[in-house]
């Protein structure tokens, strides 16, 4: 079997069909949140000042000398590493912390804490699936916003179902428990 020539077709059809994906390649300056430089291909020497609005620093934090040297800190007392997933690994002290704190701050009883939005999102769409399949004190969610979320699109491969239709809104039974806010 020639897998090359499988992939180099594989690859071909995504950009025929507008889903090859390139990444933006940035330069972030800490100092200057949102700024940052765009280097684009094939002009990676001639970098572009932009402003990048749609990163996960949504107060601005990631600059602050404060959350930056409580980093350096971590990073010292715990090490660069990922140290896998709490399936694997258990879940680390710190973040059990955090989670304590993020539940008293809320007034929950408990919280989670994920590794990025889309990552929440497909717990979430995980939850709601399995809750779904269950009658007993079902209540309806309304999302107008499932086409806008990439984690949506992976509805029917995790959750057996369709995906909610693009641009319309998608109602999901779930039992009538409180959920965080």
């Amino acid at each position: 079997m020639d897998y090359e020539r499988r992939f180099e077709d594989a690859i071909t059809r995504l950009k025929a069909e507008e889903r090859y994906r390139i990444f933006a390649n940035l330069e972030r300056d800490a100092r200057r949140f949102p700024m940052a430089m765009w280097r684009p291909a094939g002009e990676e020497d001639f970098p572009r000042e932009v402003t990048v609005w749609c990163s996960n620093d949504y107060l601005g934090m990631g600059g602050h000398a404060d959350v930056i040297e409580a980093s350096v800190r971590a990073a010292r007392a715990h090490g660069a590493g990922a140290g896998g997933t709490r399936n694997i690994s258990g879940t680390h002290h710190p973040i059990v912390q955090l989670e304590a704190e993020l539940a008293d701050l809320h007034r929950k009883p408990a919280s989670l804490v994920f590794t990025s939005g889309w990552i929440s999102n497909l717990a979430g769409i995980s939850t709601i699936a399995s809750a779904a399949k269950s009658p007993s004190g079902a209540r309806t969610i309304t999302s107008a916003w499932a086409s806008t979320r990439r984690s949506w699109r992976q509805w029917k491969p995790r959750c057996g179902g369709p995906a909610p239709a693009p641009a319309a809104r998608a109602t999901f039974p779930v039992p009538a428990t409180r959920m965080c806010s």
